[in-house]
């Protein structure tokens, strides 16, 4: 671990809000159900476990997205790396790898990433580096990004339409 990462670390940690601090309904269950499900089934591991973007993610953080793909009934869990551009197909999860983070932002805002209101990008190392962290920013940032979770080991970009003030979360996980 560098030494931008501990102390990204250390500010998290002081940052991060657990279900008692959360008064977003929405982010409440999302702790509730996905992060501290202890229970992930094997149902959606073959869904998602071929892409070579999962497994570099750390297994707790794994355990986190397997339980997204349960609670949330995902179906569509695609690699942008190999998605086609102007396909119509909507997605439900995509993961974006570490190594892909001077593309994120390219990658986000490409037309042939068809989102959907339920949809959600998870981002992998989002603290890593000031660049990954700066990146991540400007994914938040972005207006049509209505919610973000920051887990620190990997952040969540939800577009709901339904709510309607921007929020950012830091949460425990």
């Amino acid at each position: 671990m560098n030494i931008y990462k501990i102390n990204k670390y250390i500010k998290y940690k002081f940052l991060a809000l657990s279900s008692h601090g959360v008064h977003s309904p929405f982010v409440f269950n999302f702790i509730i159900n996905v992060i501290e499900n202890k229970k992930t089934t094997s149902k959606s591991n073959k869904l998602i476990c071929d892409l070579t973007e999962f497994k570099e993610v750390e297994k707790k953080y794994q355990n986190i997205l397997l339980n997204m793909i349960n609670y949330y009934k995902y179906d569509t869990i695609i690699n942008p790396g190999l998605f086609q551009k102007n396909t119509t197909t909507k997605f439900d999860l995509s993961l974006l790898s570490e190594n892909q983070f001077l593309n994120w932002l390219e990658i986000v805002d490409a037309s042939g990433m068809q989102k959907h209101k339920d949809s959600c990008i998870a981002v992998n190392n989002i603290h890593n580096s000031k660049l990954h962290s700066d990146e991540w920013e400007k994914l938040y940032l972005n207006p049509n990004v209505k919610l973000s979770i920051d887990l620190f080991g990997i952040g969540l970009l939800f577009y709901k339409e339904e709510f309607k003030e921007k929020q950012h979360f830091i949460l425990k996980c």
